[in-house]
C-alpha cells in the first residue's frame, strides 16, 4: 500500500469520540460536572457561581471542558491535523512541480514574462511548504492534550461573563471535569498548571485565534444547546 493510500486511510478512521454524538450521554456526563461544582467551587469561587446561575453555560462550558480533559479528543484533533498537514503538502509539492514545468515550457516558447510569473509562484509555493512542518505540527498545541481547547473554554467564558476568567477558575473547571470523567488525577490540577500550560500555548502559537477543529467544534456547541 502506498504512502498515500495509507494516509487517505488513517483520514477514513480518524474519529471524535462517541460520547459528542450520544445525548443521554453527554446529559449525564454534564449532570455530575454540574453537582460537582455546586458541590465543591459554588461558594468558592464568584466565577462559577456565576456561570450556574446562568441557565444554558454551564451545559456549553461542560462540553468544552469534557473536550479538554478527555484524551481521546485531543488524539482525534492531533490525527486530524496530520492528515490535513500531509495533503496540503502533497498539494504544494503537486503545485510547486507544475510550477517548474510551465517555467520550462514558457522558456522554451521564448515566453520570459510568463516564466518568470510561474517561478515566482513556484518560489512562494516552496516558502509555503518549507513552513507546512511547523504550521501542522501537535507537540506545540500540547503533549498530553491540546490545551489549545482550554483556551478556546476561557475566551468563551469570558465573551459570556463580560470579566475575566482567573487560571484558578479554569483549574477548578478542569479539576471537576476530570472527576465528572472518573478520573482523578493523583494531584490536582492548579492554578499554576493552568497558566504555565497556556503560556506555553500561547508562546508556541502567537498567531492562534482560539478555533479548535472545524469538525469537531461545531458538533461540540450544537450538542450542548440542544
Amino acid at each position: 500500500m502506498s504512502k498515500i493510500i495509507r494516509k487517505n486511510a488513517n483520514a477514513k478512521t480518524t474519529s471524535v469520540p462517541s460520547w459528542i454524538e450520544d445525548k443521554d450521554d453527554q446529559a449525564e456526563w454534564n449532570g455530575r460536572f454540574v453537582e460537582i461544582l455546586s458541590r465543591d467551587y459554588k461558594n468558592l469561587d464568584p466565577a462559577i457561581s456565576t456561570i450556574l446561575r446562568d441557565e444554558k453555560l454551564p451545559q456549553i462550558c461542560a462540553v468544552k471542558i469534557r473536550s479538554y480533559v478527555d484524551k481521546r479528543v485531543t488524539i482525534s484533533f492531533y490525527e486530524q491535523r496530520k492528515v490535513r498537514g500531509y495533503k496540503h503538502r502533497k498539494r504544494l509539492e503537486i503545485a510547486i512541480a507544475g510550477m517548474n514545468a510551465a517555467v520550462s515550457l514558457s522558456k522554451d516558447r521564448g515566453n520570459q514574462a510568463a516564466a518568470l510569473y510561474f517561478a515566482t509562484i513556484a518560489l512562494e509555493y516552496s516558502a509555503e511548504l518549507g513552513r507546512c512542518k511547523d504550521a501542522y505540527a501537535t507537540k506545540r498545541h500540547g503533549r498530553d492534550r491540546a490545551h489549545s481547547i482550554l483556551s478556546e473554554c476561557r475566551s468563551f467564558l469570558e465573551l459570556k461573563l463580560g470579566q475575566p476568567v482567573a487560571c484558578a477558575t479554569l483549574a477548578n473547571l478542569v479539576n471537576a471535569g476530570h472527576e465528572a470523567d472518573g478520573n482523578v488525577p493523583k494531584e490536582p490540577i492548579t492554578e499554576e498548571h493552568v497558566r504555565k500550560n497556556l503560556a506555553h500555548f500561547k508562546h508556541n502559537n502567537p498567531s492562534w485565534q482560539n478555533k479548535i477543529d472545524p469538525r469537531l467544534k461545531p458538533r461540540l456547541v450544537n450538542q450542548a444547546t440542544k
